[in-house]
């Protein structure tokens, strides 16, 4: 059965040994592999597959004349699940590891090869996808905070504050987050540390989710700092986690709070 919906790709060699490929065409010329991140992604399925070099995913910027890429190939020589499959390739990396560019006669085939009909060697394909993968974008306040980055928060008061997070799905395709991972670390001048997760935690495209860090910020007149991370399932960030760090000064009620946050604040 497919993956979704009542069609699918199917793939299969039912006269003896032979190759099978469907192609997908884009015009993909207003792109550059430098500013836009492209992804291909499938759904894939074995039926009983013998392993072949016929079976990849091959990536063309000239109509089909030549392949510029395999972006994916089917390994069939070790043990693969059962069931269906999903893949994600960045495609503008593999164009860029290249030294190609996108296109008017951009091609993406899927391609198989074996010797028998579909039950005894086959593959099948579904819900391809091209476009930007799902994109975890967080901020405070509007300004963004990269992963791996730095959220400058400022002065804040001594005692309790509250920062809220903005996160955004920047890509084509929904974002998942998983509202037990979040957690802190590396805790500098502040105690009574807590996280409270996003209520919503699937994004489909462009939609946003908040998540609340709360601390104590002890000692005035010095810095403070503490580590942020959680995981979803934006296929960039090494390991599913994204992670920043929050830092500032801390300072005392007289002086008053000049950051982003403050006493209560909500970011």
């Amino acid at each position: 059965a497919p993956n979704s919906g009542s069609t699918m790709l199917a793939l299969s060699f039912p006269n003896g040994d032979a190759a099978a490929a469907l192609d997908y065409h884009f015009d993909l010329s207003a792109l550059t592999v430098a500013a836009d991140d492209v992804w291909v992604g499938f759904w894939w399925n074995n039926a009983n597959q013998d392993d072949s070099d016929y079976g990849n995913v091959f990536v063309s910027t000239d109509a089909g004349s030549t392949w510029t890429a395999s972006i994916y190939r089917f390994d069939f020589s070790m043990p693969v699940p059962e069931g269906w499959q999903w893949v994600l390739v960045n495609m503008s990396d593999a164009l860029a590891a290249e030294g190609s560019e996108f296109s008017s006669e951009m091609v993406v085939r899927f391609q198989g090869g074996g010797s028998e009909p579909l039950e005894a060697d086959g593959l099948l394909i579904d819900d391809v996808f091209v476009g930007r993968a799902q994109e975890t974008l967080v901020d405070r306040d509007g300004n963004p905070i990269a992963d791996e980055g730095t959220d400058d928060a400022g002065q804040l008061m001594v005692g309790a504050n509250t920062l809220t997070y903005t996160i955004t799905n920047g890509g084509d395709l929904d974002l998942d987050v998983d509202a037990g991972s979040f957690a802190f670390a590396n805790e500098n001048n502040v105690s009574n540390v807590s996280i409270t997760p996003p209520a919503s935690t699937t994004l489909a495209p462009s939609d946003t989710t908040t998540f609340e860090v709360s601390f104590d910020a002890d000692t005035p007149g010095m810095p403070y700092s503490l580590e942020v991370s959680f995981t979803s399932n934006d296929p960039r960030q090494t390991d599913a986690i994204y992670n920043y760090a929050i830092s500032g000064d801390v300072v005392d009620g007289g002086m008053g709070g000049m950051g982003g946050g403050g006493m209560g604040a909500g970011g």
